[in-house]
């Protein structure tokens, strides 16, 4: 409760995306961290972590903010530290992670946090499973409520544009976890969704 705020919602920005890395590393048959197939258990733990983070992030920010612990901090940090990382740990990571290998090559962005990275990382795979359009949406809402970025711009990062988008995306596909997704990842493809994720956020 005494650490900067910005480290806790950081973390949290981490913390949601394992449900969906978790889940198409298993779906596509990738490893998890043990260079096992990604256990049941994970995916409870990385479900678990999300619900948790929807539901109390905001008041455990509050909390942080006003230095005083309560429950919802307390559950916040163990899903953002426990769950989180028992869930990557044994479950995997995807293109989210993968994501981070280009966006911290761009100097604009690479001093911006893990966390910060991550969640607007996690914008771009959901794009690329080609979810409901709602979905988005949701995670668009819960990171403006929070203070997560939706764009480029709220990284402080360069212009978005199609050469970028690529730099990022061939960078990121050299990632070993970029193997774990539904479908072969091409990098224009990729690209596009970033653009279609700075697209959304306007």
């Amino acid at each position: 409760a005494r650490a900067p705020a910005r480290f806790l919602r950081a973390g949290i920005g981490d913390g949601l995306s394992k449900t969906f890395e978790a889940r198409q590393c298993a779906i596509s048959g990738g490893l998890n961290f043990f260079d096992g197939r990604p256990t049941l258990a994970a995916q409870a733990l990385a479900d678990r972590c999300w619900e948790i983070l929807r539901e109390d992030a905001e008041q455990a920010l509050a909390a942080c903010e006003a230095g005083a612990p309560d429950e919802a901090l307390e559950r916040v940090v163990e899903a953002a530290v426990l769950l989180s990382g028992l869930g990557f740990e044994n479950g995997g990571l995807s293109l989210t992670h993968a994501l981070l290998r280009g966006l911290t090559a761009e100097p604009e962005l690479a001093p911006r946090l893990h966390g910060e990275l991550v969640a607007y990382a996690l914008l771009v795979q959901i794009e690329m499973e080609e979810r409901p359009a709602k979905v988005a949406a949701d995670l668009r809402g819960f990171h403006r409520r929070i203070g997560l970025p939706c764009s480029l711009a709220d990284l402080g990062g360069p212009e978005a544009t199609e050469a970028l988008g690529l730099r990022v995306a061939e960078a990121a596909l050299g990632a070993g976890y970029a193997r774990n997704f539904q479908r072969k990842l091409e990098a224009r493809d990729v690209a596009q969704a970033m653009l279609a994720v700075e697209a959304a956020a306007r």
